[in-house]
């Protein structure tokens, strides 16, 4: 699993501030393909995740429908999603 702003096995292990964006890629991005510089996907992007209620807070914008599923959803909520 991947853990993001925690460690995903050390609960005591929290990152004290917000998180906007994620987008996970395949390869090393040159500096103008990172979000500060264009908030959009490259061939390379794996997931993006706006962390926005549009188009939902756990969905994934890019073209994989990579959905993050919280832990506490159960299991026919992860598949309605």
């Amino acid at each position: 699993p991947l853990g993001i702003g925690a460690a995903y096995t050390r609960a005591d292990s929290r990152f004290d501030g917000l998180i906007d964006e994620v987008r996970l890629s395949s390869q090393s991005l040159d500096p103008s393909e990172l979000l500060l510089a264009k908030e959009a996907t490259t061939n390379a992007t794996v997931g993006y995740w706006r962390l926005d209620p549009d188009p939902g807070l756990y969905s994934d914008s890019g073209s994989h429908g990579l959905h993050i599923a919280r832990p506490d959803q159960t299991a026919a909520e992860k598949s309605a999603d």
